[in-house]
């Protein structure tokens, strides 16, 4: 959810409060007749018709915003995922927008996959099969597949690899990563032939 959606959904609860608010105090007899007199005079009509309408726009919008593509994409991947990852965004055209002083930067998911592509391409112990990304709200996560050389403490290098990828992508698009997963999916066997070339 973006920036202007967040910013909708806050002023929507803001007037929900406020109905509510009132709602209580009118039926706790807080807010009494002589109050309601008051503010019934023809000066407030106008007032309350403004407000009525500015309540009506922003419950459609609301609406739009919680129907629209985006979030249904947002549904589909929380259902789609498992617990661990209940609501990140992994389409392939998803982007992360850096905000800059002459307006927002877009860098899309591809390019980031293409960096994580080159930084893992350093740690030779671990050649990378699949990449995806992924955004939730305004962290980014990479989920890297893999495949490990024979005879390769595994942790270490998975470790060593979460770095190069993290710190590559961070220096590069000054944008945080939250999270990196390796999945370490079958063994390398045309690594250790490298090694064993190596030694001859």
């Amino acid at each position: 959810m973006g920036a202007f959606s967040k910013f909708m959904m806050f002023v929507l609860g803001a007037v929900a409060v406020v109905a509510a608010v009132v709602l209580l105090l009118l039926g706790g007899g807080v807010i009494g007749s002589e109050t309601l007199k008051a503010v019934s005079g023809p000066q407030w009509s106008d007032a309350f018709i403004i407000a009525g309408a500015v309540v009506i726009v922003i419950g459609v919008v609301a609406f739009v915003l919680a129907f629209s593509k985006s979030g249904q994409a947002e549904i589909a991947s929380a259902s789609s995922s498992g617990a661990h990852m209940p609501s990140r965004n992994t389409q392939a055209n998803g982007f992360v927008t850096i905000p800059a002083n002459s307006g927002d930067i877009r860098v899309s998911f591809e390019t980031i996959k293409s960096l994580a592509e080159r930084a893992s391409s350093k740690v030779e112990e671990l050649k990378t099969t699949a990449i995806s990304v992924g955004k939730k709200e305004d962290n980014l996560y990479l989920t890297l597949d893999v495949a490990a050389a024979p005879d390769t403490n595994i942790p270490a290098v998975a470790e060593r690899l979460q770095k190069e990828v993290k710190d590559y992508i961070e220096g590069v698009i000054s944008f945080g990563i939250e999270e990196i997963d390796v999945n370490v999916s079958g063994l390398n066997n045309a690594y250790r032939k490298k090694i064993g070339s190596y030694q001859n």
